[in-house]
């Protein structure tokens, strides 16, 4: 072969490009010390080598340094490894493969060698150029292992307002598999993510985020978890401003997908209870229809299943079936009121009422049982029904003296 200006990648192109010209049958292998090109692979197997100190990839020192620790980061080697079978051994066993690959391929490797050289040269941006543009030609794990390590350094030099930090940050998640370096990266993103909501209110940024989601993630899962995540930030903003409709949408976006995130369904459900009544401070507002009120939480119930065990929902509806008691004795209509005893008995039961301040609605529930009653002249269940009321609320001044007036009528 002539001696001339080329390495073994641009002299094995060469002669591929002059082959495939001539239509000569041939195949590229990747061997640990250069490329081999074998013309005629079936028949005579003739093997143009390749091989000298231009080999593939040349590591000088400091670039083996570098794409050791970019080994142990990603989890492809460990430390006691790298001790044991040496640096250039434990870079080659991972970058120098023997394998049959495409003229494509061959690009791709190419762009590979680039994307060392850069990094050698400290050049970490053109680096990730390299290796984004290579792997569209030779998916190969080996871009993985340099663009975790590139991408790494690269997000350390780039400010919170940039969007190439989120979009190296998601990169990164969908790279590697450890548990460990995900929950760091999630933290990552939601951090960021939330500094451009609250701190900068930059939904430009949020909505390229997103999009960004749908680009750099490639399994679904992890897609619907960071989407999760970002709209469940979403929510807190809305939340924080008063605008509980736009945070019931986010935080329902949020749940949609990511269903079995517990700490969205405990917010999901105090939103629904602010959005029925109207109320930040989770009280309730007793303006509001009772029924429509029911009827909306059955139908929220409905679409998930979980909102039953919610601790939210259930005060709701202890407080909602109050108030339909005291309507109903109000209204001295004993047979309506009084299923609604038994069902508030119930609900009680599957609530721990001792830890929260919905007793004094309770208590003003059964006084009203007792007003009922005492109207009926019947004073033995109205006396009964008063001291139930102030076991739930035993300072209540306006229910001592109406069981002293039962008493006196005793």
């Amino acid at each position: 072969m002539v001696v001339g200006q080329h390495n073994v990648l641009s002299a094995t192109a060469l002669n591929a490009l002059i082959f495939t010209e001539l239509k000569i049958p041939f195949k590229i292998e990747e061997k640990e010390d250069g490329l081999a090109l074998i013309a005629f692979p079936e028949k005579e197997k003739i093997i143009c080598d390749y091989e000298g100190k231009q080999t593939i990839f040349h590591w000088v020192e400091q670039s083996q340094v570098l794409v050791s620790s970019f080994l142990i980061d990603m989890g492809a080697t460990t430390v006691s490894q790298l001790n044991m079978y040496g640096t250039i051994l434990t870079i080659n066993m991972h970058f120098n493969v023997n394998r049959t690959i495409t003229l494509k391929e061959l690009a791709g490797l190419g762009l590979l060698k680039k994307a060392i050289q850069k990094i050698e040269l400290q050049e970490f941006e053109k680096s990730a150029t390299y290796i984004a543009l290579g792997k569209q030609f030779y998916p190969n794990v080996r871009f993985g292992y340099l663009s975790y390590g590139v991408l790494t350094i690269l997000v350390e030099k780039l400010a919170y307002d940039n969007i190439l930090i989120m979009d190296y940050l998601l990169q990164l998640y969908d790279l590697t598999r450890q548990q460990g370096i995900l929950d760091r990266l999630k933290h990552n993103i939601s951090h960021v993510y939330n500094v451009a909501l609250n701190e900068r209110r930059d939904f430009d940024f949020s909505d390229s985020s997103k999009a960004l989601v749908e680009v750099n993630l490639t399994r679904q899962d992890d897609k619907n978890l960071i989407l999760s995540e970002m709209y469940k930030l979403e929510m807190g903003y809305y939340a924080l401003r008063k605008d509980i409709v736009k945070a019931f949408e986010c935080a329902d976006k949020s749940l949609e997908l990511n269903p079995k995130n517990k700490v969205m369904q405990d917010v999901f459900a105090e939103l629904i209870v602010l959005k029925l009544t109207g109320s930040i401070e989770y009280g309730y507002t007793e303006t509001q229809e009772v029924e429509i009120m029911r009827d909306s939480l059955n139908y929220y119930i409905q679409l998930h299943p979980f909102l039953k065990e919610s601790p939210s929902i259930k005060r709701i509806s202890i407080m909602m079936k109050c108030v339909e008691i005291s309507n109903a004795f109000d209204d001295n209509d004993a047979e309506l009121g009084t299923p609604f005893l038994a069902e508030l008995e119930t609900l009680i039961k599957e609530y721990d009422v001792e830890t929260s301040d919905i007793k004094p609605k309770i208590a003003n529930a059964y006084s009203e049982v007792a007003v009922y009653y005492y109207r009926q002249k019947n004073y033995t269940l109205a006396l009964e029904w008063i001291d139930k009321a102030l076991s739930y609320n035993p300072t209540a001044e306006f229910i001592k003296v109406r069981k002293r007036n039962i008493e006196n009528q005793l």
